[in-house]
């Protein structure tokens, strides 16, 4: 989407890209790729959740949960956090992710009700307490 905008309002001369230590690629290898220099500037450095014995205790209990997923890095992370004996209950949760390739690492995972939104959506707080009032209600 921005790189679309970009192609469109005319690319810039250089670029510095502020973002994380790792990050997606896209935005910077097409920007290359158009002879555009990037320089990529990491200002904080993501350190993978790991849940505390507490937290664990409630993973598989109940309905299954309401998730939010960005990056498949983040799935991942949270598959590792639940474990092989809270597998079904996550796969069952109801996601919502904000890129086709997410959502087709979803499915691939397991994940059976998998929503693509958009990220800048204004009613994405509002689809999350809906979805999360629906799993409450079943």
């Amino acid at each position: 989407m921005l790189f679309e905008l970009l192609l469109e309002e005319g690319l810039p001369s250089e670029v510095v890209l502020i973002r994380g230590d790792t990050g997606r690629q896209f935005l910077i290898d097409a920007l290359r790729d158009k002879d555009v220099p990037v320089t990529v500037a990491p200002i904080y450095k993501r350190i993978p959740l790991k849940v505390s014995d507490d937290q664990k205790r409630w993973i598989g209990r109940g309905e299954a949960p309401v998730i939010y997923l960005t990056s498949t890095d983040a799935i991942r992370i949270l598959e590792e956090n639940v474990g092989d004996e809270g597998r079904e209950w996550l796969q069952s949760a109801s996601v919502l992710t904000i890129h086709p390739r997410i959502q087709e690492h979803l499915i691939e995972e397991g994940f059976k009700n998998v929503e693509l939104v958009e990220s800048h959506c204004s009613g994405l707080a509002d689809k999350l307490l809906s979805l999360a009032e629906q799993v409450s209600n079943d």
